[in-house]
């Protein structure tokens, strides 16, 4: 071969391999780039990862947060409702005890009323013991007969046992039986009284 011959294979050779040089890098340079873009996915798929991450517990502190409002309303609004119920008791607390005291100022009025009348009518019945024992047993009669019988009755029964019956006999039949009535189970009441306090006495003796 000439010397012409040999350069151009030399040129065809070093032509090839400049070209399969070309071809590598670009390879090379197609590989990084799919490389780049991976990494670049992967780190923005990271990137989402973390911000959906970050924003998770955001979401749900949130939520924790409404729920301990909600829950921080109904304990506000238990303790206003035992509040009112305080005060209402209280109030009833009041009314009752208000009550209490005016039927206990009641009471005593009633007892020192009673206790009045008591004590009125004892001197009513005694006037009319020491009128009735001085006067004659006719006139007795009519004003026995003119008195309310259960107050005839104790008048009667504090006078002396003979113009007591002087008086009765004297007194309206019908009258009279009514106060015999009275006067016996007055009499029968009061012997069970005494004989009662009579017992009671011996038995504290004994």
């Amino acid at each position: 071969m000439n010397k012409i011959s040999k350069l151009a294979i030399l040129l065809l050779v070093l032509f090839f391999a400049f070209i399969g040089i070309l071809n590598a890098e670009e390879k090379a340079a197609e590989a990084a780039a799919a490389t780049t873009e991976t990494k670049e996915a992967k780190v923005e798929d990271k990137t989402e990862n973390t911000k959906v991450a970050n924003r998770t517990p955001i979401v749900l502190t949130v939520e924790a947060v409404e729920e301990l409002k909600e829950r921080e309303r109904k304990l506000e609004q238990r303790e206003k409702d035992l509040d009112e119920k305080e005060k209402s008791l209280a109030i009833q607390e009041k009314i009752i005890q208000h009550k209490l005291r005016k039927i206990e100022e009641l009471s005593q009025q009633t007892g020192e009323r009673l206790e009045k009348f008591k004590e009125e009518s004892e001197g009513r019945v005694v006037k009319l013991v020491a009128m009735i024992s001085n006067m004659k047993p006719a006139a007795a009669a009519a004003l026995i007969e003119n008195v309310e019988p259960y107050l005839a009755v104790e008048i009667l029964s504090r006078i002396e046992t003979a113009k007591a019956a002087k008086i009765l006999n004297l007194v309206d039949k019908q009258k009279s039986a009514r106060l015999g009535e009275i006067y016996t189970g007055f009499k029968n009441s009061a012997d069970k009284k005494e004989l009662e306090q009579k017992e009671k006495e011996g038995g504290s003796k004994g």
